[in-house]
């Protein structure tokens, strides 16, 4: 019988690498690179079937490795052979695979610790999930292709990011994904200490300004708000005013009950009055009209021609009174006031005296006097004294010296 055989001929001094490669989507690249002695050129270039599988023919002697084309930092060193069956390269793995990073983070730019980030595929298949923590999120090994991510934490609504594109070995920088938190329900239950339900006026505060004010109905008043601090004022006519603070959680209720008590009102006794008539006269009993009154520094009025001033709502108690006029000597005195009553005072001023002709003479003479020393002294002539010339002490006399011999005598000095 005929036997056929194939033979295979190969050029002299060349070897073949023979392997398999892919993507790590399993995606099989469109041409395969041989690297020559660590050479950053291509040596060789062949097109893989659709499985992946190739065949080169190179030059002995040398070391080389394979790669792909935009992904030379993953070249792999491989081994040659003489045949098509064995040995052959181990099957290369080429990442082409990109990332996602990104933050969580609430309305107020809070970022959110501990949220499930889940990464899908564009048709919905779900690839893997990740924890975000305080410096954010980071998912790995993401193949080119279209995404979109969900993100869940309690309190919070359920976040669905739109659709985004990774392409290969891409970092891709989704940003900060923005949740909003669930309002929470806060019930305020307001009522006295026995129990009675009051409708009072709640007012929710935040920061200091109100965010929602509203009239309780049956005793209760309710309100969604997201989470936070809040302070709630309670009030009601004939009631103190309450305050207090409260923590509202997003997705849960929270109910406060507040005891209004009564308001103690202080009314303070009303003051008792009464009336008081002053009458002013002189020393002869004539009554004196115009005359100033005071009471208590304050001016209340004057006398009229009967030298009478009623006064009329003045405080029970005791009260100084003046009164003045020109040409009069002012008095002064104190009276107490009755409630409810009139109080008569009579007060009696005298006139001011002028000066007596007594006093007056002697003004006049003690100014005369003076007017004539005044003169006598302007007119008055001191003659200068010479003083006679003393005669000589005794001892101031100058005695005669005695005369030389041979000499005359001196005369002595007069």
């Amino acid at each position: 019988a005929d036997t056929e055989k194939i033979v295979k001929l190969y050029k002299k001094g060349y070897d073949l690498i023979i392997g398999t490669i892919h993507f790590d989507d399993n995606t099989v690249p469109y041409q395969v690179v041989a690297y020559q002695d660590g050479k950053t050129s291509p040596y060789e270039t062949t097109a893989p079937d659709t499985n992946g599988n190739f065949v080169m023919e190179v030059e002995i002697g040398h070391t080389y490795e394979i790669g792909v084309v935009g992904y030379e930092d993953q070249k792999v060193r491989v081994v040659l052979s003489q045949t098509l069956d064995s040995p052959k390269t181990n099957p290369i793995t080429i990442s082409i695979s990109g990332s996602v990073y990104g933050v969580v983070a609430d309305e107020l730019g809070k970022r959110i610790v501990g949220a499930t980030v889940k990464l899908y595929t564009q048709e919905g298949t779900l690839v893997t999930s990740v924890t975000s923590s305080n410096m954010g999120f980071t998912i790995d090994s993401v193949a080119p292709g279209s995404y979109y991510i969900e993100i869940e934490m309690e309190g919070y609504e359920k976040f669905k990011s739109s659709v985004f594109s990774v392409k290969p070995k891409e970092r891709y920088n989704i940003e900060t994904l923005e949740m909003k938190s669930k309002k929470g329900i806060l019930t305020v239950a307001i009522h006295d200490k026995d129990e009675n339900k009051l409708d009072a006026t709640v007012k929710i505060m935040l920061n200091g300004d109100i965010v929602e004010e509203k009239t309780a109905e049956n005793g209760e008043a309710s309100f969604q708000l997201e989470g936070g601090k809040y302070t709630i004022e309670v009030s009601l006519e004939g009631y103190n005013t309450e305050t207090v603070e409260v923590d509202v959680f997003g997705g849960k209720t929270v109910t406060k009950s507040i005891i209004l008590s009564s308001e103690i009102v202080t009314t303070p006794p009303p003051i008792k009055k009464g009336n008081l008539k002053i009458t002013v006269k002189d020393e002869k009993g004539n009554p004196i009209p115009d005359v100033n009154v005071f009471i208590d520094n304050e001016m209340k009025g004057k006398t009229d021609e009967d030298g009478i001033l009623l006064i009329e709502n003045i405080e029970e108690g005791g009260h100084s009174i003046r009164v003045t006029k020109a040409g009069y000597i002012d008095k002064s005195f104190t009276k107490d006031v009755v409630a409810d009553q009139t109080v008569e005072e009579s007060a009696t001023i005298t006139e001011e005296k002028p000066p007596s002709n007594k006093l007056k003479y002697y003004a006049v003479a003690i100014v005369a006097v003076l007017v004539v020393l005044f003169f006598l002294f302007r007119t008055k002539k001191i003659s200068p004294k010479i003083p006679k010339r003393k005669e000589p002490f005794e001892e101031e006399k100058v005695k005669p010296k005695p005369s030389k011999p041979g000499g005359l005598p001196r005369k002595p000095k007069i």
